[in-house]
This record gives structure tokens, sequence and C-alpha cells, in this order.
């Protein structure tokens, strides 16, 4: 309950000592470190997948780095319930390119405020759910949806007729040079 708990005042009979109070977005412990990127280069693209997870984390972190490099922008990887990594690169052929380019260009964080991250952001880069579809609206910067089930599919449609960014086909039969081509097309639209 501590989204709720925060709507009421400290000392609630409800609510036990031990309740943490939270404010209405989680991620605010990466938010130090997310400044500190955010002050150091132009907008990054962020990349998150919320709870989703298409074919491995591996998978999701190779296509997310490669599409990243191939448009040399810098780049935020909120990593969630599927614990994308540098790490996961390792065995690759391009390995060693992908390290680098991240060690200056890439910040890999568990969690990430939405609504204070998005508005500073280039282009978002998401999975279609309900919550990151209306967040990257409400920010106004373009969003690119790789979907992957449910409601994701019409969330990538509204997103084309809306002409707020890119909706594609679903992210397991995507190649890196089509998720670039995406982020470019919403980034030189601005």
């Amino acid at each position: 309950m501590p989204a709720i708990t925060y709507a009421f005042p400290p000392h609630r009979p409800m609510v036990p000592d031990t309740t943490e109070q939270m404010g209405p977005e989680f991620g605010s412990d990466s938010w130090p470190s997310i400044e500190s990127f955010l002050s150091r280069g132009e907008a990054p693209v962020f990349f998150g997948f919320g709870s989703m997870i298409c074919q491995s984390s591996k998978f999701m972190t190779l296509l997310s780095l490669r599409a990243l490099r191939l448009t040399g922008l810098r780049g935020i990887l909120c990593a969630s319930w599927s614990d994308m990594s540098v790490d996961l690169v390792d065995g690759e052929p391009d390995a060693e390119d992908l390290k680098a380019y991240s060690q200056e260009n890439v910040l890999f964080v568990k969690f990430a405020p939405h609504g204070a991250l998005f508005p500073r952001c280039c282009a978002i880069v998401h999975h279609g759910g309900a919550g990151t579809t209306n967040a990257s609206a409400k920010s106004g910067v373009p969003t690119v949806i790789l979907p992957l089930s449910f409601d994701q599919f019409d969330h990538a449609d509204r997103v084309n007729e809306c002409g707020i960014g890119v909706g594609m086909k679903p992210m397991m039969s995507l190649e890196p040079e089509e998720v670039a081509k995406a982020i470019l097309c919403c980034v030189e639209s601005k």
C-alpha cells in the first residue's frame, strides 16, 4: 500500500509505523546518477520494457545497444525486471565495440521516474504498456513502441495514428537497424 499511504497524513492509526511513505513514482534511488548523466551531454534516448521480457535479457540488451550505437545517440537503459546489463554482450562479435560505446554514452539503471525523466529525453523506446505509453505521450517526447503482447499492439497503432511516434511490429521480429531508423525518424521530426 505504499502509493495509497502517501495520500494520508503521516500519523494515521491505520498505517503502521513501519510503513515507508513514497511518492507517486518509483525510481528515486536512481535519480542522482540519472541527473548526473543528463547534465553531461545531449538528451538521451530512454529504453525501458517494464516487466516484459522478450526472448531473454540478452536479446533485449543487444537489440537496445545495437540500435542505440547505430544512431550515435546517448541512452538510458532501464533494466527493471529484465536485468539488462552491458555484461550480457560478452561473447558477441561486437562486444568490445558495444562496451566501449556504453562506457561513454549509456547509463544502465534498475528503475527510473518516468514523469521526471521523459521530458528530458529525445525519444522514448518501450514495450507499449498503458502506463509508459501514457507517460511518454504526456511528456511530449516522441515514442517508439516495440510491442510484445496484449494491448501493446493497440497502443502502437494509436501512436502511429496520432503521429506522436512510431509503433512497430513485434519486438521479437525486429532488427537493430529497424529500431535505429524509428528512433532517428522520431528525433529528426521534433
